[in-house]
């Protein structure tokens, strides 16, 4: 009799164990949206007003802190990876040590014709008004990225 109800709590395990899996992959896609519907993107040709838009924006997700973005941002790769800058003294030396903190990022993803700048710790979204922008997979239609298209 013992070990029929050892097979039934192993069996109710399992199914504990298949219903956990379940529940986290559900998660993980609810937390990473991307989807054929917002595919990521790449800024086509950027030019300063672009730049300039760009980043103000992830400066307002930072809560006005100062950025100082690549001119090459979003044109090879559509995430961006956001670092504190690390403070020094006269010497060189960190003046905090090492920092803890995690990086922000952001993804590039198209909705339609709009270029959505999405925040992957808060899920917020801006549109990019002046931005134009393609699909990653299309990326060997750019050619060159930093090439200007008029």
């Amino acid at each position: 009799m013992r070990r029929g109800s050892r097979a039934v709590s192993i069996d109710a395990a399992l199914l504990a164990v298949v219903f956990l899996v379940s529940a986290c992959a559900t998660r993980g896609s609810q937390l990473h949206p991307s989807s054929e519907a917002d595919p990521p993107a790449l800024l086509l040709a950027p030019d300063s007003e672009t730049r300039q838009e760009l980043a103000h924006t992830v400066s307002a997700a930072l809560n006005g802190a100062s950025v100082h973005l690549a001119d090459d941002a979003f044109t090879t790769d559509s995430s961006l990876i956001i670092t504190r800058a690390e403070r020094r003294d006269a010497a060189g030396r960190l003046l905090m040590g090492r920092s803890n903190e995690k990086p922000e990022r952001f993804d590039l993803i198209k909705r339609g014709d709009a270029c959505i700048l999405v925040q992957e710790r808060t899920a917020r979204r801006w549109r990019l008004k002046s931005a134009r922008c393609i699909r990653a997979t299309d990326r060997a239609a750019l050619g060159n990225p930093l090439e200007n298209i008029g």
